[in-house]
């Protein structure tokens, strides 16, 4: 027997059924206050649009979820790839230093020996070679550019450069340090000269002054000067005459502070 309400609805898909579940039956007569004003015709094609909204949003969060798999899978393969690769290089790389290593032992054998120099410059290129403990250079590099700093008033780039320049125009199969290694055995050397002893006699003068402000800090610098070992009449005074006392650093120099430093 056909229901009234159902003689005007609209043919429905083959797949709905249109009897309605023992689940709505309970929902639509279980509570009064609850019960759907609308007809079941147009209550079944809501459902069914919510029903296919949900199916498509379940169906793209499947599709989401199976892309990023996906990427993961490939991130995972392309990660294992690279780590071969390099492992490979690693490899290639250690064969490669093995046979330099070995073909450098070749050519050294393959050269023909000669007799040591005798002349004064085959004996001081023999500086570069002995080599300082835990240093990369030699003792004449270290020589050579405190000497050129402090003897010939050479900056620390220039230095380096008039190094290179040797090294270049006397062939000699050696590095060139650069300025700032300079610098570094220039301090080692300076803080060395500051700590030392010093001879204990009661003829020394002292000579203090400051230094120019470098931002927002300047040095007190206290010279000592020993009488007994003052140069001779016309000679100006050198860094090799004075010997260094105290390296202060202030922010503010006056009287009372130089007198209690």
């Amino acid at each position: 027997m056909t229901t009234p309400y159902l003689e005007h609805c609209e043919p429905m898909t083959p797949h709905l059924n249109l009897r309605p579940s023992p689940r709505f039956k309970q929902t639509v007569t279980s509570d009064p206050s609850k019960t759907y004003k609308s007809p079941h015709a147009k209550l079944i094609r809501f459902f069914e649009r919510s029903r296919n909204r949900w199916k498509a949003k379940c169906l793209d969060a499947k599709a989401s979820i199976k892309r990023l798999q996906n990427r993961v899978r490939f991130l995972q393969r392309s990660k294992d790839r690279w780590k071969r690769r390099m492992r490979e290089l690693e490899a290639e790389l250690k064969t490669l230093k093995v046979q330099l290593r070995a073909r450098e032992q070749e050519l050294e054998a393959m050269k023909p020996s000669r007799p040591e120099p005798t002349s004064t410059v085959g004996t001081g290129m023999a500086v570069f070679r002995q080599a300082l403990p835990y240093h990369t250079y030699a003792i004449g590099h270290v020589i050579l550019f405190v000497s050129l700093v402090l003897s010939t008033a050479t900056s620390l780039r220039c230095a380096n450069q008039v190094m290179a320049l040797m090294m270049s125009m006397l062939a000699l199969p050696v590095a060139t340090p650069s300025w700032s290694t300079g610098r570094l055995w220039l301090l080692r050397l300076g803080y060395y000269k500051l700590t030392r002893p010093k001879a204990q006699a009661d003829d020394w003068v002292w000579i203090a002054d400051h230094t120019v402000q470098l931002g927002p800090e300047k040095c007190l610098v206290i010279l000592g000067l020993r009488l007994s070992a003052l140069p001779a009449s016309g000679r100006l005074l050198t860094h090799e005459d004075v010997e260094p006392l105290a390296l202060l650093p202030v922010t503010t120099s006056t009287g009372e502070v130089v007198y209690q430093q």
